[in-house]
């Protein structure tokens, strides 16, 4: 089965997240994001495995040892080579390390993500994707002329996230930071 790893968008900023993903769906008919998976941050790419125990048990481990108050901040869109738009989220160097460093823990523990991997995390919440060039022009366009997000995002869960097998992702398992 399809996993991966991320950090849930909750409250306020996930409601934000999925008008404006479905806002641009309905004015572009592009990919339903808002309909196939839920606001997210994405961590560790997406893997195959048969057995995903280990790897909830590090993830509860590396929780409960997870032990500084840190704070992510929505506040700008973004684009990646004219295919994806998204909303910008800043982090403390502190937590872009951490991430990193848990990112190469998984690695180590033989869970390979499928496609291509990063040397280190670059937080985003993708609001519109698999674009093709005249229409990302149209969408980042109208994407400019919206009032950018205004969100505190405090990290407080790692979220293991399942394929639903019809394009489509949910949550698996939340794994709080207490």
């Amino acid at each position: 089965m399809k996993y991966f790893i991320g950090y849930l968008i909750e409250g306020q900023a996930a409601q934000w997240h999925s008008r404006v993903a479905r806002e641009i769906f309905e004015k572009f008919n592009n990919y339903k994001i808002h309909e196939k998976i839920p606001p997210h941050l994405t961590i560790y790419r997406p893997f195959d495995t048969t057995d995903v125990g280990p790897l909830k048990n590090l993830l509860a481990m590396w929780v409960n040892n997870f032990s500084e108050s840190q704070t992510l901040f929505m506040n700008d869109f973004g684009q990646f080579d004219e295919k994806v738009i998204f909303a910008s989220v800043s982090a403390p160097t502190s937590l872009i390390k951490i991430i990193t460093d848990l990112q190469i823990e998984i690695r180590s523990k033989g869970v390979n993500s499928i496609g291509e991997t990063f040397p280190s995390w670059h937080p985003h919440a993708t609001l519109a994707n698999y674009l093709q060039s005249e229409k990302f022009k149209k969408i980042w366009s109208h994407v400019l002329t919206l009032p950018k997000p205004d969100f505190s995002l405090p990290f407080n869960n790692v979220t293991l996230f399942h394929s639903t097998n019809e394009e489509g992702w949910e949550v698996k398992e939340y794994f709080p930071i207490k």
